[in-house]
């Protein structure tokens, strides 16, 4: 039986090739596994990118859905925060009048009242509180700050009380201002919408609502 065998030259183009195609395959798989990604992309999906584009469209939308849960639960922890914080005040503020109440003199009033109106600035600033550009009490309308300043709301409730000659009456014009639907607080007050906040869309079917 004849063999054919490869002379000098062929043998060495031969080997030439191999060795060209062994340091391509090793630069590609060595570039692969530093990359995590595919040396041919084109090659290694046939051409078709559809599963590819698929998978980055649902890795957008996971992380669009990830910074609107981040978002939410900003939203909610300050607002949860800030409640607390009047809490805070109105408890505090509680043992204050009690003690002018008890006491009956002018410097415990006096004192007294000093304090309610410091605590009445901070809610009022702590109602205001925006987290980046939207408001935390305004409802829907979260480009808008909630209340009107402290030092406007209590010139105007001065203004609403003036010429008043009991404490009752003057009351009956404060709570009238806060409670009623026509009040001040409604009307002068509050800058915000009677509309709840739009709630936060956390998933393709979830959301949650402050």
């Amino acid at each position: 039986m004849s063999v054919i065998s490869f002379g000098d030259m062929a043998a060495s183009i031969r080997n030439m090739r191999v060795t060209t195609q062994t340091k391509l395959d090793l630069e590609k798989y060595g570039s692969e596994v530093v990359s995590g990604e595919k040396y041919d992309l084109s090659a290694s999906v046939s051409g078709d990118f559809s599963p590819l584009a698929s998978i980055e469209r649902s890795l957008r939308t996971l992380q669009s859905y990830d910074l609107a849960i981040k978002e939410a639960d900003l939203f909610a922890t300050t607002l949860q925060s800030s409640l607390g914080s009047i809490s805070e005040h109105v408890e505090e503020l509680s043992s204050v009048l009690l003690t002018a109440s008890t006491n009956g003199d002018a410097t415990s009033v006096s004192v007294a009242g000093t304090d309610a109106h410091t605590r009445f600035d901070a809610v009022v600033s702590t109602l205001n509180t925006r987290i980046g550009n939207r408001s935390l009490f305004s409802g829907a309308a979260t480009g808008e700050t909630a209340l009107i300043s402290a030092d406007d709301m209590m010139n105007d409730l001065v203004a609403a009380v003036a010429g008043s000659t009991s404490f009752s009456d003057v009351e009956a014009i404060v709570d009238d201002w806060f409670m009623s639907s026509s009040g001040g607080f409604e009307v002068v007050a509050y800058q915000g919408s009677d509309s709840a906040l739009s709630p936060f869309a956390i998933g393709e079917h979830e959301t949650v609502e402050v």
